[in-house]
Parts: structure tokens; C-alpha cells; sequence
């Protein structure tokens, strides 16, 4: 693992990991697909999610190439990846059907789900991986 300062290497984050089982999930699952990516402790605390109120990542995952084709694998992989990680948390709704975000009775909406009360997508792998965290 490295110790480096992301801001330079923006542009080339792929996704972003609380625990190192994921981190390790996320870069087998890359390079199943033939994508080279590495982790970095993200020592700034560079926030990775549009979900209000969630804490900045531990890791971010940084693809190592500049390679177009490589670029889009990945970013067309990564949402099976974390399908895969999270499959125990389909939804970011608690076991009544409502918003874990706000409350807001979301169980008759059509999927995807934006919640009407907060703005929240609870179909989203953001908001599945707040859910996921808090539940640790």
C-alpha cells in the first residue's frame, strides 16, 4: 500500500474503500478484467461520495495506466464489483421500507428509488455503502 498524497492523482481515481477487505475485493475484481490499480491511504481525506454526511474514504483506488481501454473497462467493471461486495445490502432502506437516510416510506416506489424527502438515490452504491458502514 502507498502512502501518497492523492490530489495529484485525481483524475485517475476509480472508486474508493473503507475496509482493506474491500480495497482487496476491488483490485482482484480490476484485475480480473486485465485493470492495474493500486490502493493509497487517503491521508487528505478527500471525500468520494455526494451523500451528505458520509465520512471521507480510508483508501481510494487509483488506476496505474494512462490506457484509454484499461480506463473503461474499469469504470464500466466497478459498479458489478461493488453489486458484488454489497449484495447483502441491496437497497439503502431499512427493513419497514423506508429511507435510512431520512425516514420517508420509500417501500411502493419504482426502482431506482430517489428519495422524494432527502434526495437520496437508495438504489446507489453510495448510499449502500453508508448503510453498510454504519452496520459494521
Amino acid at each position: 500500500m502507498r502512502k501518497t498524497d492523492p490530489s495529484p492523482y485525481k483524475d485517475r481515481i476509480i472508486t474508493s474503500a473503507d475496509t482493506r477487505d474491500d480495497v482487496a475485493q476491488i483490485l482482484y475484481g480490476l484485475s480480473l478484467r486485465g485493470v492495474k490499480a493500486v490502493e493509497v491511504e487517503n491521508e487528505e481525506k478527500t471525500p468520494h461520495s455526494q451523500i451528505e454526511g458520509a465520512k471521507p474514504p480510508r483508501f481510494l483506488i487509483l488506476i496505474e495506466t494512462q490506457n484509454e481501454l484499461e480506463w473503461r473497462i474499469a469504470q464500466d467493471s466497478i459498479r458489478s464489483i461493488w453489486d458484488a461486495i454489497l449484495e447483502q445490502h441491496p437497497r439503502a432502506v431499512t427493513p419497514s421500507g423506508h429511507c435510512s437516510f431520512c425516514g420517508y416510506d420509500v417501500e411502493r416506489l419504482p426502482r431506482p428509488t430517489i428519495c422524494p424527502e432527502c434526495g437520496v438515490d437508495v438504489d446507489s452504491i453510495a448510499a449502500r455503502r453508508v448503510v453498510r458502514l454504519r452496520r459494521l
